[in-house]
């Protein structure tokens, strides 16, 4: 009897023994340095887990991820793993308080942005790869493969190489994709330039350089005039076949104001929307394609010039004939219609601005995704609110914004309801909106726009733009 109650009082420190030697051994009692000196001196790389306490994603990696024996077992032979805690609590134990100061000083230095985020350093403390985001088992595995690669240690010491002035332009493009992976964007754009303004132009007209030249050297007008020399020299070329990957339609994505209603690709879009939308995995894609190359030739072509409106009263109604009778798959009322509150913001007439958005919500509705219904119906409550003086518009906008605050669920609450506050406002219901800004300032108290609407209410002041 007396040996079962001792197995049964031991039972649970033998449980916690075993859970705390699943999954990936975090280094404990060691400062920054430390870790560095201990890496160099086993010749291992150092993995850190950058988190906060308040982030759901770095609580599922804890629970699901961390705590894996395969993780456990790839990773505690190769790597000296380390967890970082960025924000502050009245929980933090000692070991989280002695790293106040290297948090701060990794947080300045690596410019965490994003939680969780996962660093990678080579043995001798040089950061070679980074990532954030919610990995699952799976992923993260295939993951540390990438930030283990030792091709990063050579990129490591071919961008040492750069830095000193050492230019090997045929590793150019790599080692400014490698800079960019580091979040190095300066430096990347750096050498992006250097490797462009040295290549052969043949060298640079395919998808992927364009691409390179456009987001990583930072270059628009010379990836536009590419993207024009490529389109008419090979995609324009291309069977239906060959023109029907991912790679080509990720490409026309981001210069998707080549595309003329003369292409086959926007014949596809037209006639086989969801075959286009199935292989570039974006429900609507081939629709939107339509109806930007349709705006552009029917409307922006015709009624602005070098960005500017050239007439203050268009004929909507023979341009809406025109689009109806040329594209009837296409809804060309609300085309026009979203076109009219763009060309009226540009000519600054809100009057009719704000009626057309009237119009559109209450025709159509607030567009979009399930999950983009607030946001779209707060941004447009939000555009009545600085751009109209019409109390049935103003009262229209209300409601709409009520509509709003109820669909919400995230983190924009308190943006959403400071929209209402201020309609109230507009609409001369003052107490009901200081009264509503103040709960949202408790809600949100280091917002300093809350408290500056709150001011300018209790001041009778205008909180929005006279126009």
């Amino acid at each position: 009897m007396k040996e079962l109650l001792c197995l049964t009082m031991c039972l649970p420190l033998i449980i916690y023994a075993q859970e705390r030697d699943k999954g990936i051994k975090f280094e404990q009692g060691l400062n920054w340095e430390q870790i560095k000196d201990k890496a160099k001196s086993e010749n291992k790389y150092i993995f850190m887990d950058v988190f906060a306490t308040w982030c759901g994603p770095c609580k599922m990696m804890d629970k699901e991820v961390y705590s894996n024996n395969s993780v456990g077992n790839f990773m505690n032979d190769k790597v000296i793993s380390v967890r970082v805690q960025m924000d502050s609590s009245l929980q933090d134990n000692e070991q989280v308080k002695a790293w106040y100061a290297d948090s701060y000083a990794i947080n300045k230095q690596y410019k965490i942005n994003a939680y969780p985020t996962f660093l990678f350093f080579s043995p001798n403390g040089r950061i070679v790869y980074r990532d954030i985001g919610f990995r699952n088992v799976s992923d993260f595995l295939k993951l540390i493969n990438k930030a283990l690669n030792t091709q990063n240690l050579v990129y490591d010491d071919q961008l040492e190489n750069y830095k000193k002035g050492e230019r090997n332009y045929r590793i150019l493009d790599k080692l400014a994709i490698y800079a960019m992976s580091l979040k190095e964007s300066n430096l990347a754009r750096q050498i992006a330039k250097d490797y462009v303004d040295h290549v052969d132009k043949k060298y640079l007209l395919t998808g992927k350089m364009i691409l390179f030249v456009l987001d990583v050297a930072k270059n628009k007008k010379l990836s536009d005039s590419l993207a024009i020399e490529y389109k008419s020299a090979y995609l324009d070329k291309l069977s239906e076949t060959e023109l029907c990957t991912e790679e080509n339609f990720i490409f026309i994505d981001r210069f998707s104001k080549l595309i003329n209603s003369k292409d086959n690709l926007f014949y596809l879009c037209y006639y086989k929307p969801d075959m286009i939308d199935s292989i570039i995995s974006f429900n609507g894609w081939a629709k939107l394609q339509v109806n930007n190359a349709i705006t552009r030739e029917e409307m922006e072509d015709k009624l602005l010039k070098d960005g500017n409106p050239v007439f203050e009263k268009p004929d909507w109604d023979k341009i809406s004939f025109i689009v109806h009778k040329k594209y009837e798959k296409v809804n060309a009322e609300l085309l026009v219609l979203n076109y009219k509150i763009q060309y009226y913001e540009l000519l600054k007439d809100w009057p009719k601005y704000a009626k057309m958005i009237i119009v559109k919500v209450d025709n159509y509705g607030a567009l979009g995704p399930v999950s983009d219904i607030d946001f779209n119906l707060n941004n447009y409550a939000w555009e009545i609110f600085l751009h109209s003086t019409d109390i049935v518009e103003l009262t229209k906008a209300l409601a709409w914004s009520d509509s709003a605050i109820k669909l919400n669920n995230n983190a924009n609450k308190a943006n959403w309801m400071d929209t209402k506050a201020n309609l109230l406002y507009k609409l001369g219901r003052v107490e009901e909106a200081i009264a509503l800004e103040n709960k949202i300032i408790a809600m949100e108290p280091k917002v300093q726009e809350f408290k500056d609407n709150l001011k300018k209410m209790e001041k009778r002041q205008s909180t929005w733009i006279n126009k």
